[in-house]
This record gives structure tokens, sequence and C-alpha cells, in this order.
């Protein structure tokens, strides 16, 4: 995880929060993808569940979900998913 991969998670996150909309449509595709294998693996470590809305830590990498699922250069340190391809806007 470098710091550019935790600086695109958050504001991904941030933006998608705000507005969903106005993520690209691969973006929101690869992010819920990601999000539904994370929710169930093994691996991460729930904090917090607000009906929906769950957050957690991953054991592997140590990173915070959901804004590791936001992150496009980072990959599931388990490999479940790759990093989005650069093409994908933010």
């Amino acid at each position: 995880m470098t710091i550019k991969d935790i600086r695109d998670g958050w504001f991904n996150f941030m933006k998608g929060c705000i507005r969903r909309r106005s993520l690209d449509p691969e973006l929101r595709a690869a992010i819920e993808k990601r999000s539904e294998i994370c929710s169930k693996c093994p691996k991460l470590k729930v904090m917090s569940r607000r009906g929906f809305i769950l957050t957690g830590k991953c054991e592997s990498c140590g990173c915070c979900f959901p804004m590791i699922v936001y992150a496009k250069g980072k990959k599931c340190p388990e490999g479940k998913w790759d990093a989005i391809s650069d093409h994908v806007r933010d």
C-alpha cells in the first residue's frame, strides 16, 4: 500500500459519498465487485456495521475497508482482485 493508494482510496470514497453518480461507471462497477469480495473475506476484521454499511480493516495488508476498494492502484494481497486499469477515470 502506497501513499498514493491511500490518497486515491479516500478521495474516491469521499467523491462517491458526495456524488455517487460522479464516479466513472467502470470504476463504480469495480468498486462494487471488490466490496462484495472483501465483505465475505475472512481476513476482513469488521469494526462496525450500521445497516448495510460495513467498516473494517484487512488483516492481510492493514488497509481500511471500504476505502481499500476505492484505490485504483491497490491489489488484494490475497489475490482476490487486481488493480483497476489506468484508462478508467477517477
